[in-house]
């Protein structure tokens, strides 16, 4: 049972990546901000936190690009239902 939360966690990660890796329809080439949604169950919260700063001046320094780091943080399951379910 101790898996469950490993597994949640490279589902939740995998979710995370894949919806920011395209471009939606009405992006063009010349968009100079980017949006991620960091989806994690709670525990997580303060680590991401922390994370998602050093990520958005990591990627501004690589690409000269702004993101822009949601969170969304609960228990692992209404997170694990929320990805699933698409919101």
């Amino acid at each position: 049972m101790k898996k469950l939360p490993w597994i949640l966690l490279i589902l939740t990660t995998t979710a995370l990546l894949a919806t920011g890796c395209g471009k939606g329809s009405n992006s063009s080439d010349k968009d100079d901000k980017n949006e991620l949604l960091n989806v994690s169950y709670d525990p997580t919260r303060e680590f991401y936190s922390q994370y998602n700063e050093l990520f958005c001046a990591h990627w501004k320094n690589e690409t000269g690009k702004d993101v822009v780091v949601t969170q969304s943080h609960g228990g692992s399951g209404s997170q694990a239902r929320s990805v699933i379910e698409g919101n």
